[in-house]
């Protein structure tokens, strides 16, 4: 769960009232009313040059807030507080500087000024805030310790359930995260963000089901037009073995949009493909070539869907689009390496096995499948070229003693 920024409650000291002749400070303060927080500053400092007032420096250190600039706040913050004006609770400036700080991301200051302002506060009013500082400092334990507190005096908080969710995630306790998810979601039963912070709760927990039932009942409830949970439910179902059901959710993806995506009409390519819908996934990648000419992968997968119905020339042109287009990429020539082997071709499938080799390093298996395909090529010079290779990359593979017994045994006395 990302972290909302925290939220200034800002007081703005001296009059807003209109008047027929407005003084500085009644300028000064409309300006920052009005959100036009650089000329609050502007006029502030004029303001400030001819005499010095800690409820200025406060006002001038909020429009320096309003405008991100920490440094200058945390300054003016500052100043206001060294006037020791009365007007002024000095827990209040102190509140204010730990919130700059903590948006300069400096925890450790935010945290001290943070204590000093508390002590003259109620029991769990700055709670949220020196939590927050503790999650960025990774102190999860101190920071649940400070939420709870705060739950104490505000038991049904939003924003300290979420805090409190996100310790446990970050604390591997996936299922007391969900407790929490789930009891924000009685609180607020259309958040959608809460239903999707609930199912990665409960992946989390290995709870795969109860995820697919939360995202389903979101959909259901909110109703379509959601991509993200779609998306989320479609990574689900895949992660289940149910390339059907998100099909499913990757039609409704796409289906509303005149230009889609073409990343989820290649995803919803393999779903048919997994689930052996050889035309449909045909279709879906052909789209995916005509979105982006570029797409390797949706070319490799015509060659798969070619290559099932037995049409090997189609398979072998879908296979060297692939190669061509991705020039780094090692799968098209072992795909065009396995169909030559279908045919009988063993010269020609080494050949390929070459050029994959020549694009990215083998594994144990595709080194062995290259041996026994130049066995049966009969090429036996490439054979203990590769065999050297294979052994100095993976000693411990107990074929290569096989495969080299072959190679002696075949060769001429």
């Amino acid at each position: 769960m990302k972290l909302k920024y925290i939220i200034f409650f800002l007081t703005i000291y001296g009059s807003l009232a209109m008047a027929q002749t407005k003084n500085p400070v009644q300028q000064a303060n409309e300006a920052f009313k009005q959100g036009d927080f650089a000329r609050a500053v502007e006029i502030y400092i004029q303001v400030l040059k001819e005499k010095q007032s800690a409820p200025l420096f406060v006002n001038l250190a909020h429009a320096y807030a309003r405008l991100k600039q920490w440094p200058a706040a945390v300054k003016a913050y500052k100043d206001a507080l060294a006037l020791k004006d009365p007007q002024i609770k000095t827990s209040e400036i102190y509140g204010y500087l730990g919130q700059a700080e903590y948006m300069r991301h400096n925890y450790i200051k935010a945290l001290h000024y943070l204590a000093q302002a508390r002590q003259e506060e109620s029991p769990g009013k700055f709670s949220l805030l020196i939590a927050r500082c503790l999650i960025d400092l990774q102190r999860f334990h101190l920071a649940e310790d400070e939420v709870m507190e705060f739950l104490k005096v505000n038991p049904n908080d939003i924003q300290a359930g979420e805090l409190l969710a996100h310790i446990y995630m970050q604390t591997e306790q996936p299922d007391r995260a969900a407790d929490i998810y789930q009891g924000l979601l009685r609180q607020k039963p259309l958040e959608i963000r809460y239903f999707k912070a609930l199912a990665q709760a409960q992946i989390a927990a290995d709870r795969y089901d109860r995820a697919i039932d939360t995202l389903e009942m979101a959909r259901r409830i909110i109703g379509p037009g959601s991509q993200e949970m779609d998306r989320l439910l479609a990574d689900l179902y895949i992660q289940q073995t149910m390339p059907r059901e998100a099909a499913d959710c990757y039609s409704r993806i796409i289906q509303p949009l005149a230009r889609p995506n073409p990343e989820d009409v290649y995803r919803l390519g393999y779903c048919y493909y997994q689930s052996h819908q050889w035309l449909s996934a045909r279709q879906a990648f052909n789209l995916v070539l005509q979105l982006d000419p570029s797409h390797a992968h949706a070319a490799l997968y015509l060659g798969h869907i070619a290559s099932q119905k037995g049409e090997l020339d189609a398979a072998c042109q879908a296979y060297l689009r692939a190669a061509k287009i991705d020039k780094q990429w090692s799968e098209p020539y072992l795909s065009l390496a396995a169909l030559q082997i279908k045919q009988k071709n063993f010269k020609q499938a080494a050949e390929y096995f070459q050029k994959a080799l020549s694009r990215e390093d083998f594994d144990s298996e595709q080194y062995y499948r290259y041996l026994l395909t130049l066995q049966q090529a009969g090429n036996k010079d490439q054979f203990k070229k590769i065999l050297v290779q294979a052994l100095s990359k993976y000693p411990q593979d107990n074929r290569w003693p096989r495969l080299l017994d072959s190679f002696v045994s075949e060769s001429p006395e």
